[in-house]
């Protein structure tokens, strides 16, 4: 007999089908706010703080002294010149990335590069990062401003609030000339920004002499040094800020090109004593001794990015030699490019390349004769020799230095017009990724600020004139010489070269020059320098009247 449900029974039924299809419903709505969340936020298996242990003052000393110095120190040595220090407390602390907005791009992830000379002004550095109003304040109690130039230096201030990620050259950590202090640390912690920083060298200027009482090996050794033993750590090297959450960091150690114990510890030669003295003399730029243990090298770290495809962009910050001839800065560069190449993910390579065009090495006459004799010098001598209705080479160096002004970049038209560092340049155009990417080289003007085209215009500022100047000496003489590009940005954008609309193509770059000059003394020897990378695919085609409201200009 069949039994007809009861509405009690009936409705019991609906209640629970009813509460089982909620249930359901609950728990796929978990499931996608755990997966949104899971692309948001990292996992908490992120490095909270990592720090190496600094060498005693006592193995400082061994190393200043001695060539070769114990197995124990010789470790300790290559242990912190190998482990980058590692926080990410900004991130569990709460801070988050600003992504300012651009009416072209959309949100945008704001990278800025300085070489801080040190640190040496860092409390200025500070201000201009993270207090605009209190940089002024401090800028106008030194010397008035015309209202032109207060206008621009509040361009880039404000511009500047927006970064996310920083890449800093010659940041201190326990030396005597920045009053012992982490520059790093400070400057992160200041600004709520995670970051990592590698050691490049520790500075090892302290002239020790020898123990008071030799008899007695043990005995501490007496130095003649202003620096105080326990602060005392001699570490300088390159970090990365970020906002967003640091996965991990590596250094990579770069080819040698100059070596800075065995050379700096030899008397000085009569030619090169003559050259620092006209250096000082003419341009005001003093050359200084520098004892130095390691060497050149580059910080590599992964950044969680949730907008990118991969979630993640790499980030290479390095800082090429100085104290050797373009070709050695050219293989430094090949070994980075080696280190990086299996990268897929976006990468943002940042650093002073030191493109000088010239050769900073201690000179001597020996020195100089074998260069005269062995390089293009030779080869010129040659030419005019054989070919004497032929045009002086000498006539042709105003022309060659006109094109190289202020552009590495510049075609190298070998003995007539060279241009030494432009191998670096085509290394790097010519460079293909294991994902069949490269990096950015383009020079669109829709995507630069005051419509500039050429080479690399996407990712770094060009002036009338080639590029706009990075580094000035502190005398130019007007700017005609003296003043050089030496710090870049290059850019590996998202997906594959020839994809239209691709992610973290560079944007809007600048040199923020009037920032830099504000105070005096200025706050480092070079300018920082800025650029925009889109986290959304931007629109096909848009014109620069879109971007003439960027935020900075790049005087």
């Amino acid at each position: 007999m069949h039994e007809t449900p009861s509405p009690v029974k009936a409705s019991y039924k609906g209640v629970a089908l009813g509460e089982t299809v909620r249930g359901w419903l609950c728990a796929m709505l978990l499931a996608a706010c755990a997966a949104t969340l899971a692309r948001a936020e990292p996992s908490r298996e992120i490095i909270g703080l990592q720090t190496p242990r600094p060498l005693s003052f006592e193995e400082l000393v061994s190393l200043s002294e001695q060539e070769q110095v114990s197995a124990a120190t010789s470790a300790r040595l290559d242990r912190i010149l190998s482990q980058p220090a590692i926080s990410n407390e900004a991130w569990f602390r709460g801070s988050r990335p600003r992504r300012p907005e651009s009416d072209a791009f959309g949100p945008v992830l704001r990278a800025a590069m300085w070489n801080i000379n040190q640190g040496l002004r860092q409390d200025m550095i500070q201000l201009a990062l993270s207090d605009p109003a209190g940089f002024e304040k401090a800028v106008l109690r030194q010397r008035p401003l015309s209202p032109a130039k207060l206008h621009r230096v509040r361009e880039q201030l404000q511009a500047l609030q927006g970064i996310d990620l920083l890449v800093l050259n010659e940041a201190d950590w326990g030396m005597e000339r920045t009053d012992y202090r982490n520059i790093t640390r400070e400057l992160a912690n200041s600004l709520r920004m995670n970051y990592a920083f590698g050691v490049e060298f520790l500075e090892l200027n302290l002239y020790p002499r020898t123990p008071t009482e030799p008899d007695e090996p043990d005995a501490a050794p007496d130095i003649e040094a202003d620096v105080d033993p326990r602060r005392y750590l001699g570490l300088t090297g390159t970090a990365i800020l970020s906002r967003y959450p640091i996965r991990n960091a590596r250094i990579v150690r770069l080819p040698d090109c100059y070596d800075w114990f065995s050379e700096e510890t030899k008397d000085i030669a009569p030619l090169e004593r003559a050259r620092r003295w006209s250096a000082k003399r003419v341009f005001e730029q003093e050359v200084r001794q520098q004892v130095r243990r390691g060497g050149r090298m580059a910080l590599i770290a992964d950044i969680d990015v949730p907008d990118l495809p991969e979630g993640k962009a790499t980030v290479v910050a390095t800082h090429l030699e100085d104290r050797s001839p373009p070709a050695c800065r050219r293989q430094q560069m090949a070994a980075l490019l080696s280190a990086i190449g299996g990268v897929e993910n976006p990468i943002i390579l940042a650093g002073d390349l030191n493109t000088s065009g010239g050769d900073q090495t201690p000179t001597s006459v020996r020195r100089e004769l074998w260069k005269c004799f062995t390089g293009a010098r030779w080869a010129g001598f040659v030419i005019r020799v054989l070919n004497p209705t032929s045009i002086p080479l000498s006539l042709l160096m105003p022309v060659n230095s006109f094109k190289n002004f202020r552009d590495p970049t510049a075609k190298h038209i070998p003995l007539l017009l060279p241009n030494p560092e432009r191998g670096l340049f085509d290394d790097v155009r010519r460079f293909g990724f294991e994902d069949a990417s490269g990096f950015d080289f383009q020079g669109n003007p829709e995507r630069s600020v005051k419509g500039r085209r050429g080479t690399l215009a996407n990712s770094n500022a060009r002036g009338p004139k080639g590029f706009e100047p990075t580094f000035r000496l502190p005398r130019t003489f007007r700017n005609v010489v003296g003043v050089y590009k030496l710090d870049w940005f290059m850019i590996k954008p998202a997906g594959q070269d020839g994809d239209t609309g691709r992610q973290f193509t560079p944007h809007n770059a600048r040199t923020l020059r009037r920032v830099n000059e504000a105070a005096k003394p200025h706050l480092s020897d070079h300018h920082p320098i800025m650029v925009d990378l889109p986290l959304r695919e931007p629109a096909p085609r848009f014109r620069y009247a879109t971007c003439g409201r960027c935020e900075a200009s790049s005087e």
